[in-house]
């Protein structure tokens, strides 16, 4: 799609030059301290909406510290990188409202210059699907790693245009 005040070519370029990747922790469930905070805890089964605002589990700043979670900023870009064999986690995506931390079954995308993490929604909701289906790997567990997503290729245009682009959808 293109708006009729744009042209030229999009830009080109691999998801690893554009975005820092991140992938989460799974605190020791044997001490129940972890699992008694106020951060969010974001596993991949809660990547269903656009938005992620809220968590089922909630993690203490002592688990974040001890299992080196990153606490990620507002506006994260956050895809499910594990079981993409079962039914409706292949491309799920959300983008978080509030700082939060990862599971191990997701990864986050933290922009470094030219790419909306709004545009990189709408694309990954429209490719997620067919990225999980074409380079998942595993036998019982179908998982995406790092080193294959940080190859992806990306086209993508001028800031303007993707704020554009971010605004009809």
């Amino acid at each position: 799609m293109r708006f009729p005040e744009f042209s030229g070519e999009w830009e080109m370029s691999s998801i690893g030059e554009q975005f820092e990747l991140y992938s989460g922790n799974t605190p020791s469930r044997m001490n129940k301290n972890q699992f008694d905070g106020s951060i969010n805890w974001i596993t991949s089964g809660e990547l269903k909406e656009h938005y992620i605002s809220d968590t089922k589990e909630k993690i203490s700043e002592e688990a974040a510290k001890n299992n080196s979670l990153k606490l990620l900023p507002v506006g994260t870009f956050v895809i499910a990188i594990y079981g993409l064999e079962a039914n409706g986690v292949r491309g799920t995506c959300s983008i978080t409202t509030r700082e939060s931390t990862i599971s191990q079954a997701c990864m986050a995308f933290t922009s470094k210059m030219d790419i909306q993490n709004e545009f990189l929604y709408s694309w990954y909701k429209k490719h997620g699907n067919i990225i999980g289906i074409k380079y998942a790997q595993g036998t019982k567990q179908q998982n995406l790693s790092y080193d294959i997503i940080e190859r992806f290729n990306i086209s993508y245009p001028c800031m303007e245009e993707q704020k554009k682009i971010n605004y009809v959808f």
